[in-house]
């Protein structure tokens, strides 16, 4: 058995890996996406974290990533949600019992600048799942004009 547990989502410009193998996540949101104006284009990325638990040993195992833009409909603009994916394949796990019959596997990933054309304000939310799972909520964050 497998159970995908998601941990943190973080918003950011860039993910990049220095020639030691750390990461280095540049220009974190740590509050709302600001713009000068509407319509503009994003290009964001995102380090997630999350956790599988599994109790044997898997060949491969795929994470699901999806970065999502909901659009505040008013009365003149009508926009479609804008979806862009990724997936994490994870091969060659190898389970090591625990004391609780389980091994957890911890994943720390970058996805690297999805390029959203945004036409209005919205809400930008970073899911996860396993293949065919429902869509689990890492973060949201609103994007809209700044003020002044």
């Amino acid at each position: 058995m497998v159970k995908l547990i998601p941990k943190y989502g973080i918003i950011c410009d860039d993910v990049r890996e220095e020639n030691n193998g750390k990461s280095i996540i540049i220009g974190i949101y740590t509050g709302d996406i600001l713009v000068k104006k509407f319509p503009c284009v994003l290009n964001l990325s995102v380090w997630l974290g999350v956790n599988i638990e599994i109790e044997e040993d898997l060949d491969f195992f795929r994470i699901e990533c999806r970065i999502q833009v909901d659009f505040n409909n008013n009365d003149s603009v009508k926009v479609k949600p804008l979806t862009a994916r990724t997936h994490i394949d994870i091969r060659d796990i190898t389970f090591t019992a625990a004391s609780n019959g389980k091994d957890t596997i911890v994943v720390e990933q970058g996805i690297n600048r999805a390029v959203l054309e945004i036409p209005t304000k919205g809400v930008l939310t970073v899911s996860v799942r396993e293949p065919k799972k429902r869509w689990r909520k890492l973060i949201s964050k609103e994007i809209k004009e700044q003020s002044g």
